[in-house]
């Protein structure tokens, strides 16, 4: 008898993607769609908040500097409400500032990517 154990693939994650520049947020949506993540892409913090309340996501990849409602501005009101607050956030940011990589994220990455 020929038994081939079934091997589940990684699931991907529901990932939702802050970032203000329309050919990176593209670039990003695209490579992490491409390894079988679902991906929703919003331009700003606002958005971004709007979005979570409507569809969690498991991650969110984050920009800082941003018209609308910037990275600082968005994980305060993340981090102060109770159904958004322990979701995990990856910053990614061109600035090398004590304010920028102080943010409290659970992952800091240096533009360019």
């Amino acid at each position: 008898m020929d038994f081939l154990p079934t091997l589940d693939a990684p699931r991907g994650r529901r990932v939702l993607l802050v970032e203000d520049d329309v050919e990176l947020r593209e670039a990003l949506t695209d490579a992490l769609s491409g390894s079988g993540h679902d991906v929703t892409a919003v331009s700003d913090g606002r958005a971004a908040l709007r979005q979570m309340r409507e569809s969690t996501p498991e991650v969110v990849v984050l920009d800082l500097m941003m018209p609308v409602m910037d990275g600082w501005q968005f994980r305060v009101e993340q981090r102060g409400d109770p159904v958004l607050a322990d979701t995990p956030v990856i910053v990614i940011s061109a600035s090398h500032s004590p304010a920028a990589t102080a943010i409290d994220a659970d992952l800091y990455l240096k533009k360019p990517l």
